[in-house]
């Protein structure tokens, strides 16, 4: 992630990159899911993509901490499984998908200096059926389709962030992208089962555990 993380993985393993010196190792076999990616060159892309090892790509947490920007359009060109994801609240507070959608298109386009590189199409895809894919349950998550789980979101038309809508020239999914959020959903299922209705979680108790959070909290904060 950090590029000092990339150097003293060097420096100990004689000159070898960590995708490199792992796949020594034999840590490559099998079913691995590797983390960030920031600093990885085409030699090392080229490691995980021999060895089928996936990556999910975290943009919010890799800019709060100036990690770097990934090379996602290079890790695309070479077929890794890719999956955009959050890390966690310790290095991102808010676990956003949306905003990690937006953050992965527009790291992306600095990178490249092209206003055109992954689109919304491309960050959709890997937060729903490439995350699916990166777990390896591409055939039966992350898609709409028969004999997929039906876990859907939806969101609101009154939202203002989703509107004014154009008739034939508007694109939903582009719109859904750069203007969704988590206050515009309305409902939410998770293998068929709803559990957010009217933007109201209906699982949990949100009072409750925004009280177990600030105890723990303190537990942790002398």
């Amino acid at each position: 992630e950090q590029q000092w993380e990339d150097a003293a993985v060097r420096e100990r393993t004689g000159g070898l990159a960590a995708p490199e010196y792992l796949e020594s190792l034999g840590l490559l076999d099998g079913d691995v899911i590797a983390a960030h990616g920031v600093w990885l060159t085409p030699d090392d892309i080229d490691v995980l993509a021999r060895n089928d090892t996936a990556v999910v790509h975290c943009p919010c947490s890799n800019a709060k901490h100036a990690s770097g920007v990934a090379p996602v359009t290079d890790m695309q060109a070479a077929g890794l499984r890719l999956a955009i994801g959050t890390d966690g609240p310790a290095s991102h507070h808010r676990l956003d998908l949306f905003e990690e959608m937006r953050t992965a298109i527009r790291t992306a386009r600095i990178r490249s200096g092209d206003a055109q590189t992954f689109g919304p199409a491309e960050a959709l895809r890997m937060t729903t059926a490439g995350a699916a894919e990166v777990i390896g349950r591409g055939s039966d998550l992350g898609r709409l389709a028969p004999g997929c789980w039906a876990d859907m979101v939806a969101l609101s038309p009154s939202e203002p962030a989703l509107h004014p809508v154009i008739a034939g020239e508007d694109d939903p999914l582009s719109r859904i992208v750069w203007s969704g959020s988590p206050g515009a959903i309305s409902a939410v299922w998770v293998a068929g089962r709803k559990v957010v209705e009217g933007g109201r979680v209906l699982t949990v108790d949100i009072a409750e555990a925004v009280a177990e959070a600030e105890t723990r909290a303190r537990r942790l904060v002398p």
